[in-house]
């Protein structure tokens, strides 16, 4: 079999890099890499090296944040959940616009 066989785990932002900065028409594009603690539903816990999600919902973690990740446990790569409602953008964009309009209403108090 060619493809990779992904198993879930869940995993702790420690660091992040800006790995490459691209020019383009509409700006600067920044793609980060990630050093996550990698803890499988089996065996022991590893650090890894993520790189950024390849996805249009991807919204990168904070360090400290914890977050899913799927593992292959052959290669040993690791790659971040796109289910993970902590690393989508559109989640992001509800929950901040959400907290706005919180404010303006005068809830925050």
């Amino acid at each position: 079999m060619f493809g990779k066989n992904w198993q879930p785990g869940t995993g702790k932002v420690l660091d992040s890099r800006v790995k490459k900065v691209s020019v383009t028409e509409h700006g600067n594009a920044i793609t980060r890499e990630f050093v996550v603690e990698v803890k499988p539903s089996e065996g022991a816990v590893f650090r890894a090296e993520v790189p950024e999600g390849r996805y249009a919902d991807f919204w990168h973690p904070k360090i400290g944040q914890s977050v899913k990740v799927e593992i292959d446990p052959k290669s040993g790569k690791v790659r971040f959940d796109k289910s993970d409602l902590g690393l989508s953008f559109k989640e992001h964009q509800r929950k901040a616009a959400g907290a706005f309009d919180a404010t303006l209403r005068g809830d925050d108090a």
